[in-house]
């Protein structure tokens, strides 16, 4: 039995005829065929339709013949198309007038003004337009800038904010958190999680990943599970976490229960690795020989005071600067364990090949002895450099821990 035939659009004529404009008052227009009469489109481009729609409904054009129903047909789709430029033009309009609407609402959140200044702006908008723009007044009474539309449009950004972001996780090789608490106005503790990640092409990203507020509790749980959630939410994988810094509350750092240590158990139990730091603040040395030199204030005393004894006042001094540095080489030693990977990162061509990882000496030691790379590595930016590197397997496993490393070394 022979197979039936496959019907074809060529042989039914559904493509338009320009004839059909003189015979059955029709035109394409986007697509689909238009009555010049009555505006109405026909559900199938076909000759059959079109006649039988002019039949049943426009058989009284028919004494319209010759010059005159080209006439006639020519008068029809002008007025036809000067109808669609008028609603496109209003569309426009309305379309313009909510991007508007959007710009200002961006603008009043970075400047932290509130909501309801919208309309204030309108106001001055309108009144500049009335003295310099009086036909155009219209178009700016079409902007709404009310207190709620302003929070909508606020929410908007938000919202399509956070989805970039999370298109742009999914394409990290490896990242980093950064979490610090606050506590605002309310006395409610908002917990502010930061995101600093890198992809396959060495393309860092920092952003702020997530605000949340804490009205109950605020133990070492409470963080890691508002960490947990933003985290999981945007897609962003544990065993790619490479690093996590803190500040220095106690219920960010300690050795078992707070929310780094549980970060790092977590990144355990999914394969991954990660390093735990908190934040630093520097310290000035050595008053031990009562040098003022780097400290203006008790220069300026000094200067104001020359007969006054105050050596008296040096060993408080003293111990109050060595109880700084101590405490700086303990924050400074989370930074000891990453030392060689961050040396390798930054300075490859002057790393003992000896002193790294097994998997990464020959790798290494083929980067060294190219001179061109030695060179590019001096002229290019580090993550440039990377960048620039043979995106086969010659350098695979030596990329993968740098991009880890360049994470930690901010």
């Amino acid at each position: 039995m022979a197979a039936p035939k496959k019907r074809k659009i060529a042989s039914e004529c559904r493509r338009f005829q320009t004839q059909w404009e003189n015979e059955y008052f029709f035109k394409e227009i986007n697509g689909k065929c238009i009555c010049l009469i009555c505006n109405e489109d026909v559900a199938v481009m076909k000759e059959h339709n079109d006649h039988r729609h002019y039949e049943t409904k426009h058989q009284s054009y028919s004494s319209y013949t010759g010059a005159e129903r080209t006439q006639k047909v020519k008068q029809m789709a002008a007025s036809l198309q000067a109808q669609q430029q008028f609603f496109f033009h209003a569309s426009k309009i309305q379309e313009n007038a909510t991007t508007a609407s959007y710009e200002v609402a961006k603008l009043i959140a970075q400047h932290g003004k509130p909501f309801s200044g919208g309309d204030f702006i309108k106001q001055c908008l309108i009144k500049v337009t009335e003295i310099m723009y009086p036909e155009k007044v219209q178009d700016f009474n079409n902007v709404s800038l009310s207190r709620n539309t302003v929070a909508r449009r606020i929410e908007d950004l938000s919202a399509n904010l956070k989805l970039q972001l999370r298109d742009k996780a999914c394409t990290l090789d490896f990242f980093l958190i950064a979490c610090d608490e606050r506590t605002d106005a309310t006395d409610t503790m908002q917990v502010l999680i930061f995101l600093r990640g890198v992809d396959d092409n060495f393309c860092c990203t920092e952003e702020l990943l997530h605000m949340m507020s804490l009205k109950g509790t605020t133990t070492g749980r409470d963080i890691i599970e508002a960490v947990s959630e933003a985290v999981e939410k945007m897609g962003l994988k544990w065993d790619k976490l490479c690093g996590v810094t803190t500040d220095g509350a106690l219920a960010m750092t300690g050795e078992r229960k707070r929310m780094a240590s549980r970060v790092c158990a977590k990144v355990k139990e999914s394969g991954g690795e990660t390093v735990r730091m908190h934040c630093i603040i520097h310290q000035e040395a050595q008053l031990q020989s009562f040098n003022a030199a780097h400290f203006p204030a008790l220069s300026e005393i000094k200067s104001a005071f020359p007969k006054a004894d105050l050596s008296a006042k040096k060993e408080k001094y003293v111990f109050v600067i060595a109880s700084l540095v101590t405490e700086f080489n303990q924050r400074f030693q989370d930074f000891s364990v990453t030392e060689k990977q961050i040396k390798l990162f930054s300075t490859p061509f002057l790393v003992d090949a000896e002193e790294v990882e097994e998997s990464l000496q020959l790798e290494l030691i083929e980067m060294q002895c190219d001179d061109s790379l030695k060179s590019q590595h001096q002229l290019l930016s580090l993550p440039d450099f990377y960048q620039s590197l043979d995106n086969e397997q010659t350098f695979s496993f030596l990329k993968s821990e740098q991009k880890r490393t360049e994470n930690q070394n901010d």
